[in-house]
């Protein structure tokens, strides 16, 4: 039996001209469309929740990329700050404490 693919209107109009059960005739054509219609259905769902994935994904390298560039900014502040001589140079170090080889074999 050969199938041939028809539209929704060949159909619609085969109904009429071959009589009210034509679409007997047709019955694989149809079964074929509407499983192809589950299949891309299924498949635009599976592609649609992918998007969304790589949507978050996008989100959340854009999140990091501005959490990155103002470390950046502020670092390069500092430091044009410091060369600029706009900035007293501080520093916050404890005085140095000279330890023994003996006070060392304790720990």
């Amino acid at each position: 039996m050969e199938q041939v693919a028809l539209n929704r209107h060949e159909l619609f109009v085969a109904g009429f001209i071959d009589g009210p059960f034509s679409f007997v005739k047709h019955f694989p054509t149809i079964v074929t469309t509407l499983c192809d219609c589950i299949v891309y259905s299924r498949a635009f769902r599976a592609r649609t929740r992918q998007a969304g994935v790589w949507r978050f994904d996008a989100l959340v390298a854009v999140f990091f990329l501005v959490l990155v560039a103002a470390i950046v900014i502020g670092s390069a502040k500092q430091w044009w700050q410091l060369i600029r001589v706009s900035k007293r140079i501080v520093l916050r170090e404890n005085e140095f404490v000279p330890i023994t080889p003996g006070q060392l074999a304790r720990f």
